[in-house]
């Protein structure tokens, strides 16, 4: 996918899913914003930069992810989140498991305000949503030839609050 293609269907997105949020590497930062704050953020300079981001919500993820600055894109695509929230059905070639992963968030900290974050570990970063205490991630497994199963890929399901299942 082209630097142009991938801007067009990111905008597309931000038009149809209100809810979908961006994690984006560039050469120089890692930013995780919403969707519309992001597509306005994204300049053609920008997006030279860019070499790899997952735009996400609870239904599916966009990842695209390029070695170089001027190469394409790989892109896949994961739409899976039935309509009652829950895991996508085990069949013949593999299954899903969810997990929940603690953010590192000092929250005694005054700078821990709002979608701003310390961290416990020193640092400080931004993120999407208020009051986030951990990243919902949706792991695949694949059936093998032998009907082993082994890791394929995951993605991102979104940020939780606490007590929160689901981002």
């Amino acid at each position: 996918m082209t630097q142009t293609e991938l801007l067009q269907e990111l905008i597309a997105m931000s038009e149809e899913k209100a809810e979908c949020a961006v994690l984006a590497t560039f050469t120089d930062e890692v930013t995780w914003r919403a969707m519309g704050g992001f597509v306005a953020y994204l300049t053609e300079e920008r997006l030279c930069h860019l070499l790899e981001l997952r735009a996400y919500d609870t239904s599916g993820e966009l990842h695209a992810l390029r070695g170089s600055m001027g190469a394409e894109f790989a892109t896949r695509v994961i739409a899976d989140e039935p309509a009652d929230g829950s895991l996508p059905a085990e069949d013949e070639q593999g299954f899903c498991r969810d997990e929940w992963q603690f953010l590192d968030v000092d929250e005694q900290d005054s700078l821990t305000c709002g979608t701003h974050y310390k961290a416990t570990a020193s640092g400080e970063y931004d993120l999407p949503v208020a009051n986030a205490r951990y990243i919902h991630v949706r792991n695949y497994y694949r059936y093998d030839d032998e009907g082993i199963a082994t890791f394929a890929y995951f993605r991102i399901v979104g940020l939780c609050k606490k007590g929160e299942t689901h981002g």
